[in-house]
Order: structure tokens, then C-alpha cells, then sequence
């Protein structure tokens, strides 16, 4: 489910802590024996006007005070319909986590990975958190929970919650998916079919939790793409992707693995990643938050297509690594490993293919298409000695 900031509506994915989400002055004493209602105000009138907005309602603007505001929210809180379009979008350990918590006492002990789990119904003031780490739930939210919580409703929310991911997945993937793409990819998959007006219906909703996801020229995109990399024609970054990808195949593993991809940091786990992040911590000592950081940025450039020399210049900035720590032998050593981490990188230019995986596609079936594939310095030299050309960056053609 995407996480929310109702503060800073914060887009990304990542999301802060639930702890992020209580207003600055919330009682650590907080009544157990609260309704919503109260709950909310112990927030400023700001922040339950971000609240209302972050919910998508309406004439909230003519309540001045705080407390018919806070009934307001409340109020368009606890309705069936909208309950419902909340909690649609949880998926199966969000929505066993806050039961749990409607049930018993739940604590974390400082900053568990499971808040995360809860942070989504914290952001959405459908549960407090109490300086203690323990969650509360007020009991009218509770028991409007109850009455929505049919097997009818979680069928529902599984379903919606498989399309959501096939969907985020295949943004993740690969930037750019027709729909009716996608519907292809889905059916293949699995025994209840989807159509293209049910892929719809679930994006609507998904698009309103999520902003990462967009609908453009009859395909899902990534949001970032539709930004403009050119100021004076505003040709947003879609169409330079979308004539990088060509008439290129999808790449489209299997059922499970597919779903993977939904996780945007998926595509960047694989051996190469890691050899960087240990080159970055053993060779040029950065601790292991900042190296982790790093790869990440690094890796997401590359396989949105940042040239090499860009990825290179930004690990070994002079603000953040001093020239004595880099050397030649160590520059080099990086420049090979960012090559192995382009080459077996899915790219969004290739559709999910690696610059290796499309090297080998290439010309299997009288198809060409350029690859990206980027070869090290000596093998590079002797294809250059041969008439070859290999492309150092995805700018330049074969």
C-alpha cells in the first residue's frame, strides 16, 4: 500500500516511520477509551487539513473551528464507501497487523521493521501511535473495520491487490507497459482472466495511493518519465524512452518472480550491486549506510540510462571521496565494476532485458536492436581492431 506523509505528502515509496505521522504534542498518555473523533484532535487544524486532502474530500474548507473540523474528518472517515477504498489497497500483512492491534496490545520495540506495516493506517489516522511504540485503535474505527471486514470485501482487496502489483511491477520493469500488454502478460499467468476495463478500474484507484504510477498515451508509465528533460519543447522523458525501446520483446519472468518486480528495488538485486557496495565499503572506506545509499542511486541511474561517466563521478565526487583514496588502480577497478553493473542491469531501454540478455537476443530470429551492451577495455579494443564498435553509453549507436 503506498505510504503517505500527510505533513510533506511525501510521493516515493519508501515512506518514513509511523512514528513520523503523530502530531508534534501527542499525549503519550493518550485514554485507550478515545473515539476518532478526539483522536484527531489532538492534531493542529493544519494537519487535519492534510489529512482531508490526503483522504480526497471535499468541503472541509468552510469549518473553522478545529473541533467541527475533526468531526468532519471523522465522520467521512468512518463511512462504509470510503472505508472500504482505504483499506482496498492493503495488502495481507498490512490488514494482519492491524487487526492485530484492534485485538491486543501491540508495542514495538524502537523502530521494528514491522511499523512500516503499520505506518500506512497511522498515515491515514486510522490508528495512533503512542510515544511507547503501541498502537492504538479507536474502538469506532474498530468496529466500522468490523462491518466491512466480509470474506466478499477481502476477495476483493486479494484481486485488487494482485492487479495493483502487476501493475507496479511491470512500471518497474519496464517504464513504459501498453495495458493491453499487460492484461497479455496477466492472463498467461494466472486461471481468473482480467480485462483491460478491470485493469482500469483498479489503476483508478491505485493511481489516487500512488503517484509513482500514471496512464499516458494508453499505457502505464512510470510518473517521472511524463517530467520534461528539455525545458524549451516540454517533450517529456517518455518519448526519448519510448523510442530507445522500440519494437524490442518484453522481458516477462515467471508468475512469482514477476511479482518481485513490484518491490522497485528488485531489479537492482544481483551480484554486480553487491561487488560495488563491497568495493565502495573495503576500498573506499564508506560505512555501509552510505555505500548501501550509493549503489541504490547509482544502479537506478544506470538502468534509467545515466551515462557511465555519470554514474562514476557521483561515487567518487571530491565532496564525498578524497582524490588520495581513489588512484588510478582503484578508478579503474570502479569503471570495470560499473560495467558488469550496466551489462547485467534489466534496462528500461530494453524493456527488462539486460544489455547481456539483448546482446544474445539480437539477430536470433533476423531481429537487430541495439543493446547497450558496453564491453570491458581490452575486449572493447580488439572488436575496435576488428571494425567493431561497441558502445561506451547508450548514446552512442553500433
Amino acid at each position: 500500500m503506498k505510504n503517505f506523509d500527510a505533513k510533506s505528502k511525501n510521493t516515493g515509496n519508501a515512506g518514513g516511520t509511523a512514528m513520523d505521522f503523530l502530531p508534534d504534542d501527542f499525549p503519550d498518555d493518550f485514554p485507550d477509551d478515545q473515539s476518532l473523533t478526539e483522536a484527531l484532535e489532538e492534531y493542529t487544524k493544519q494537519d487535519l487539513l492534510d489529512i482531508a486532502r490526503l483522504h480526497g474530500f471535499s468541503g472541509y474548507s468552510k469549518y473553522r473551528k478545529k473541533s467541527e473540523l475533526a468531526c468532519f474528518v471523522a465522520e467521512n472517515m468512518l463511512l462504509p464507501s470510503h472505508m472500504e477504498r482505504f483499506f482496498l489497497n492493503a495488502a495481507d500483512e498490512e490488514i494482519a497487523l492491524f487487526e492485530k492491534s484492534m485485538a491486543e496490545s501491540v508495542s514495538f520495540s524502537g523502530f521494528d521493521s514491522d511499523m512500516d506495516g503499520i505506518a500506512v493506517f497511522a498515515e491515514g489516522a486510522y490508528c495512533f501511535i503512542r510515544f511507547a511504540f503501541e498502537v492504538y485503535v479507536p474502538s469506532d474505527v474498530a468496529a466500522a473495520y468490523r462491518l466491512i471486514s466480509t470474506p466478499a470485501f477481502h476477495k476483493k482487496r486479494k484481486r485488487h491487490n494482485l492487479l495493483s502489483r502487476y501493475i507496479v511491477a511491470a512500471v518497474n520493469l519496464y517504464g513504459i507497459v501498453p495495458v493491453e500488454t499487460l492484461m497479455e502478460i496477466f492472463n498467461d499467468r494466472n486461471k481468473q482472466k482480467c480485462t483491460v476495463d478491470e485493469f482500469f478500474d483498479v489503476f483508478t484507484d491505485l493511481s489516487y495511493w500512488n503517484e509513482d504510477v500514471a496512464y499516458y498515451q494508453g499505457a502505464f508509465v512510470a510518473d517521472l518519465l511524463l517530467a520534461s528533460d528539455d525545458p524549451d519543447t516540454c517533450e517529456p522523458i517518455f518519448e526519448s524512452l519510448l523510442e530507445d525501446q522500440g519494437d524490442k520483446p518484453f522481458f516477462v519472468p515467471g508468475n512469482d518472480a514477476f511479482l518481485l518486480y513490484s518491490d522497485v528495488l528488485f531489479p537492482l538485486a544481483n551480484l554486480e550491486v553487491l561487488r560495488l557496495h563491497d568495493f565502495l565499503v573495503n576500498e573506499f572506506l564508506y560505512g555501509e549506510d552510505d555505500a548501501t545509499d550509493i549503489c541504490e542511486f547509482s544502479a537506478l541511474g544506470l538502468r534509467a540510462g545515466i551515462a557511465i561517466k555519470d554514474a562514476f563521478n557521483y561515487i567518487a565526487h571530491p565532496e564525498r571521496l578524497p582524490d588520495e583514496r581513489i588512484g588510478e588502480q582503484k578508478g579503474d577497478e570502479l569503471l570495470a565494476i560499473l560495467i558488469d553493473v550496466w551489462n547485467n542491469t534489466r534496462m528500461l531501454a530494453n524493456r527488462g532485458y539486460t544489455p547481456l540478455e539483448m546482446d544474445a537476443l539480437s539477430g536470433e530470429n533476423g531481429e537487430t536492436w541495439d543493446s547497450y551492451l558496453i564491453l570491458p577495455r581490452e575486449e572493447a579494443r580488439k572488436n575496435k581492431a576488428a571494425g567493431k564498435v561497441v558502445p561506451f553509453d547508450k548514446n552512442r549507436k553500433k
